[in-house]
């Protein structure tokens, strides 16, 4: 259940005005809307510092987006080729000792319970999964 986070009152989903689906609590007059699939419990509007660090924010962004696109397009040959970057996989070759995730199991405090543990990338990662109890 989702919760008002500054009442902390259970919120009931409404429609809007708009006819958008959105979130309000029914002491409280706040509603929150969904954008993209997601409630937006942020502020509409930002104040203070927030405020002036968001428009230098989006003052550099444009530049900034241009300039990393020019970089990668000398340096790597594109953004793409970036991602694939070979070096990194040499870095790794030879560092991978095997996770000992039994070990790791083991120091689990007393109240949990489901724990199943399963090896992954021949033994370098681990998945640890678990539920507290109480």
């Amino acid at each position: 259940m989702l919760c008002d986070p500054l009442t902390k009152e259970p919120l009931q989903p409404i429609i809007g005005g708009d006819g958008s689906l959105q979130l309000r609590s029914r002491n409280s007059q706040a509603s929150y809307r969904q954008t993209g699939g997601i409630f937006s419990f942020a502020p509409e509007e930002v104040h203070g510092l927030n405020k002036k660090y968001q428009e230098l924010y989006d003052r550099v962004a444009p530049v900034y987006n241009l300039a990393n696109k020019v970089y990668h397009a000398i340096k790597w040959n594109g953004e793409k080729a970036y991602r694939k970057v070979p070096w990194m996989r040499r870095y790794f070759s030879g560092r991978s000792a095997p996770v000992n995730g039994a070990a790791i199991a083991e120091l689990l405090p007393d109240n949990v319970a489901d724990v199943r543990l399963k090896d992954i990338c021949g033994g370098r990662l681990y998945c640890l999964t678990f539920r507290k109890i109480g």
